[in-house]
């Protein structure tokens, strides 16, 4: 994801905040919920973890 990814991370992160994820039009689905909130905490693992790049050398 990179550097690339940082714009979207406040989005991310009120994702995670919110009590539930998803869409609304058919019902909230638990299965959807959990599965978003694995991928916004995944995409925070990896950006946090990620090695700071400083551009090409």
């Amino acid at each position: 994801m990179g550097p690339a990814a940082h714009p979207a991370l406040p989005q991310v992160r009120t994702a995670l905040a919110q009590p539930r994820r998803g869409d609304n039009t058919w019902g909230w689905n638990v299965a959807v919920d959990l599965e978003i909130q694995h991928v916004c905490q995944s995409i925070l693992t990896r950006t946090e973890t990620a090695p700071a790049t400083s551009g090409p050398h």
